[in-house]
């Protein structure tokens, strides 16, 4: 399946931005428009392809190295349709084809239930001939409404669309499947005049339309671009966190990203150094009686780390650098961290209390150790094999026992408000 990607304009309405570089290259948390688009499409598996022209050379540096072709429109003062027309060698054979505007930002979701749509389009086009559609979404309060392509529908088909045509009924999100038929549309609106727009040729074709309420945004003004950016850290909330994370820790992680997204930072570096915070809350921890405020120290530093830890998974989700090996080593090191803190809370009681618990008192405590650690490992191996066995999330099922403080954040939290406690209490 190929996606043919239209970034060949010059994007004049943010010109303080695009006047050295064209609109796709922008950078939405830290990725360009058109590199964060290209790469989810390789994910889902199609062929792509990238329409340039306004500072074309930029748009190839962008992807330099990545498996991509690229079309040259040698006259962007032709219209938008122009790009399409510019591509027709490389997709005429195609039977189903999507095309994306340039300087659109789509989710993976939006772009997963655009490939569902054209694979569906495909598989029948043997049967009968498919016909063009339009993807759009019902107006949403993430919407500028008023500067939003609208579509106004008649029996299913686009009857018309433009930015201030009345009665409309959807709104158009820049994605479109199309068929090589699309070829004959174009090249008959050329044949009449020098300069033809998208929607004229989607009027024209009478697409069909398919709604698809995921996430997408049109950046056109600065404003477009915030707000984009701050859809894009909400998506960031996992279904997995559990209610320290949901409630305090994302609010801060989440602010951390955003400033840290600007800068070249490996994931697994902030991964490192949330593993180093533990370390060094646990000699805090073991420190009681030759450092002042010891407990509420590590308590503080461990809460911190639990914040960070939050920070590698975004910044790699934020920048595209996902990865098996972040995964692992992420998961491997939070493992370490719980055996360091633990640990280190078991030697600072045994050492504080030595001369006041009996040996029954101090194997209770070794017992309470042995299951805490096993606990810390057995949460997060459960929810693991889980899904590995039934291909599902375990959060979607716990029920009543998702309120049991047994997750990672909930039990750093746990330990940091005790250790606060202990402070005051020694």
């Amino acid at each position: 399946m190929k996606a043919l990607i239209l970034a060949a304009g010059r994007g004049r309405r943010l010109q303080n931005l695009t006047a050295e570089k064209p609109k796709p290259s922008i950078k939405v948390c830290g990725v360009p428009i058109l590199l964060r688009n290209f790469l989810i499409l390789k994910k889902l598996g199609f062929d792509v392809a990238v329409v340039a022209g306004y500072k074309s050379e930029i748009i190839k540096e962008l992807l330099k190295g990545e498996e991509v072709e690229f079309v040259h429109n040698d006259n962007i003062d032709r219209g938008n349709a122009y790009s399409v027309l510019c591509a027709e060698k490389i997709l005429k054979n195609e039977n189903v084809f999507v095309v994306l505007m340039g300087d659109h930002i789509f989710s993976e979701e939006f772009l997963t239930a655009v490939r569902d749509l054209a694979l569906s389009e495909k598989s029948s086009a043997a049967a009968h001939s498919p016909r063009m559609t339009a993807i759009v979404c019902d107006s949403d309060a993430a919407l500028d409404i008023e500067e939003a392509t609208k579509i106004r529908t008649e029996d299913g088909s686009v009857a018309d669309i433009g930015k201030n045509i009345p009665d409309w009924t959807y709104i158009d999100t820049g994605a479109f499947i199309c068929t090589p038929h699309v070829f004959n549309i174009l090249e008959r609106a050329f044949s009449k005049k020098e300069k033809v727009e998208w929607s004229e040729i989607v009027r024209e074709a009478r697409m069909k339309t398919h709604k698809i309420n995921a996430f997408w945004a049109d950046i056109d003004t600065v404003e477009d671009l915030k707000n984009a950016e701050n859809e894009i850290l909400k998506s960031l909330v996992k279904l997995e966190d559990g209610i320290i994370s949901k409630y305090l820790n994302r609010k801060i992680s989440l602010r951390i990203s955003k400033w840290l997204c600007s800068y070249d930072i490996s994931p697994n570096v902030i991964t490192s150094i949330s593993f180093i915070l533990s370390i060094i809350s646990a000699f805090f921890f073991m420190s009681h009686a030759f450092i002042p405020y010891s407990y509420a120290i590590g308590g503080i530093i461990a809460q911190i780390s639990s914040v960070i830890d939050g920070v590698d998974g975004e910044i790699a989700r934020l920048k595209m650098r996902t990865t098996g090996f972040g995964g692992f080593y992420d998961s491997v090191l939070d493992r370490y961290a719980d055996v360091f803190i633990l640990s280190s809370i078991l030697f600072a009681a045994s050492y504080h209390f030595t001369h006041h618990l009996s040996h029954h008192e101090m194997l209770i405590n070794i017992s309470l150790f042995i299951a805490a650690l096993t606990g810390a490992s057995l949460v997060s191996y459960t929810a693991s094999k889980f899904g590995e066995i039934y291909r599902d999330k375990i959060e979607k099922h716990e029920g009543i026992f998702r309120f049991i403080p047994a997750k990672r954040d909930e039990r750093i939290f746990i330990i940091f408000v005790c250790a606060i406690f202990a402070e005051f209490n020694t």
